[in-house]
């Protein structure tokens, strides 16, 4: 994975924990990206039976899991993508403030999910490229610096490498 940070963050490759999106302790004060990659369809085939329900690749898996609201459960299935809403969603602060919004450029679609407040903000993006590679990238911004502008550059960087002796690259650049 290659993505474009500014100085001041700290890059920290990550798997998918239970506790890390559970225990604070696993999360470093500062200014901290926190960076995720899955091959294409990983949630697909990690849950097969999604796809008798209409989701046919990750992106809809996101899509129905970012859209999941308590007022739409009417069944087993929607209750499933509600609880992996509140699985996918680390803690970002006051939870009534999140917001919620999509995006798609030429290469890329995904949810941001964030919370800004004038002393910290936080930014949960998932991101799926053209060829099915997902990225999650969770930014916590101590001090505020960051804007959804600046959060979409850092997601246009992002990129799956074809090293075979690294794959993880720690490319830093101020963003304008």
């Amino acid at each position: 994975m290659q993505i474009r940070a500014p100085k001041r963050f700290t890059l920290i490759k990550e798997r998918i924990y239970k506790a890390y999106y559970r225990k604070k302790q696993f999360i470093a004060p500062g200014a901290n990206i926190y960076l995720l990659y899955e091959k294409p369809n990983f949630f697909i085939n990690l849950f097969p039976w999604v796809r008798a329900h209409g989701v046919s690749n990750d992106y809809d898996f996101l899509a129905h899991t970012m859209n999941a609201t308590l007022n739409n459960v009417r069944g087993l299935h929607d209750a499933f993508f509600l609880v992996m809403k509140s699985i996918f969603t680390p803690g970002m602060g006051d939870q009534l403030q999140l917001e919620i919004v999509s995006f798609q450029d030429a290469s890329r679609k995904g949810f941001i999910t964030f919370n800004t407040t004038p002393q910290i903000n936080y930014f949960d993006c998932n991101v799926i490229d053209s060829k099915g590679n997902f990225f999650k990238i969770c930014i916590q911004d101590q001090g505020a610096t960051l804007d959804l502008r600046n959060v979409l550059a850092i997601i246009a960087s992002v990129k799956k490498t074809n090293s075979q002796q690294a794959n993880f690259l720690d490319f830093r650049t101020k963003l304008r």
